[in-house]
This record gives structure tokens, sequence and C-alpha cells, in this order.
């Protein structure tokens, strides 16, 4: 009976070696998927800090197209009168 109890527990035992081994081979693969995105989250967070910096070339070239825009419309409100300037509007709208 003790040989047959302690036959039981060595397999349990190398049961629980081998489910284990298994459980550590996972956690290593989530891990370095972890860092994996965790770095690329950085990057752009650091990315999207420097392109959204006022002194960026990304956030001045934005700022430039945006008062490129607003003065062409101002432009053909002039130019076309009331209904050009109403164009401009909608144009600028996306209408």
């Amino acid at each position: 009976k003790a040989s047959a109890q302690k036959d039981i527990l060595i397999k349990v035992l190398d049961d629980g070696i081998t489910k284990l081994n298994e459980a550590q081979k996972s956690l290593l693969v989530s891990s370095q998927s972890f860092n994996n995105a965790s770095g690329k989250l950085l990057a752009l967070d650091s990315q999207l800090t420097n392109d959204f910096s006022e002194k960026s070339s990304y956030f001045q070239s934005q700022v430039d197209k945006i008062r490129k825009e607003a003065y062409a419309g101002a432009a053909a409100g002039v130019v076309a009168g009331p209904l050009g300037l109403i164009i401009s509007y909608s144009i600028a709208a996306g209408v």
C-alpha cells in the first residue's frame, strides 16, 4: 500500500512539474509580448508628444495649413462677395 501511494505521489509531482514548466513558458511568452507592446506605446507617446509640441515642424505645418485655408476663404469672400463667403464656408465645413 505504501508503495502504491508513493507511486501516485511521484506521478502527481511529475505532472505538477510538467504543468509548472508549461506555465513558465507561457508566462515568458506573455511577458515578451507585453514588453514589446509597452515599447511600442512608449515610442508612440514620444512621437505624439513631439508632433503636438508647439515647436514641432508637424504642428507648425498644420497651423500653416489651417491659416492658408482660412485666408483663402476670406479672400474668396472679398472677391466674390457674400455668395463667395457662403461657398467658402460650405467648402470649409465639408458640405
